[in-house]
């Protein structure tokens, strides 16, 4: 992406564009230094509207941005239709597209992930759906654990950290696996982190629950659990990130001009 000249040549409609262009980044900046800087939480976002940009104009933001290491999709936000997510090269600077609009946002996680999560469903009561089931051994322990800590968690995520359970170190039947998957559901939010190995984290529909799997270099699942509480951290970005994006942003930005 190149910032034009604003020489007497270009048009006043080129212009207009490239101010704008700097006005969209010079808040994406600014956005992320405060949540750097603790002035502004990280998990408070801010919002981009890209409704004044052509398509040329946001292919060239597409173009800067680039793509990091999350991206995903909410398939039942409070509003609207299905959102498609992605973070940009710098974490903590989010693209979202959806309802044919596009806008972007600062933050750890887009706003919609967190606000699909509260809308899910209370735990059900573990006696009743493990009762007359065949071949369950530990499910229901895990169910009655699951429901303590959504009670516990509230809708206030952010004085508790997550709770976490290792269903990978979890004896496990075949009537357990089958009866969780059944019981817990999906909640319509799926993140996969990319990298060196890859993390897919997906909403059931219980509110605040998640599955977390982590998988090697060959695709093959190493790891995975429930995590009951806000966002799993492995797919949200730090006020740290936010301060060193700032700078990484900037650095672009000034590298593009004339």
């Amino acid at each position: 992406m190149a910032f034009a000249h604003s020489a007497g040549s270009a048009s006043g409609r080129d212009s207009a564009a490239e101010g704008a262009l700097r006005a969209l980044f010079a808040g994406c900046i600014t956005a992320l230094e405060e949540r750097a800087s603790g002035a502004v939480p990280v998990e408070r976002p801010a919002l981009f509207d890209l409704a004044a940009f052509d398509a040329v104009g946001r292919a060239r933001i597409d173009g800067l941005l680039g793509e990091g290491e999350v991206a995903g999709l909410v398939e039942r936000p409070v509003e609207g239709g299905a959102l498609a997510l992605r973070e940009a090269v710098v974490p903590g600077l989010w693209r979202i597209a959806g309802g044919g609009r596009v806008h972007l946002e600062v933050g750890d996680i887009p706003s919609a992930v967190r606000a699909a999560a509260a809308w899910g469903n209370e735990p059900p009561d573990a006696e009743r759906v493990v009762r007359g089931q065949p071949g369950v051994m530990n499910a229901r322990a895990l169910l009655d654990e699951i429901a303590r800590h959504v009670r516990r968690v509230g809708d206030d995520l952010s004085h508790e950290p997550p709770h976490e359970i290792i269903l990978t170190h979890t004896p496990l039947s075949a009537g357990d696996n089958a009866l969780l998957a059944r019981v817990l559901g999906s909640g319509g939010v799926t993140l996969v982190a990319g990298g060196r190995t890859t993390c897919k984290v997906t909403l059931t529909a219980c509110a605040h629950v998640w599955r977390v799997e982590h998988f090697n270099s060959e695709d093959r699942l190493i790891l995975h659990g429930l995590e009951i509480g806000d966002v799993p951290a492995a797919v949200r970005a730090t006020a740290e990130d936010c301060g060193d994006s700032a700078r990484r942003l900037r650095a672009l930005i000034d590298a593009c001009r004339p």
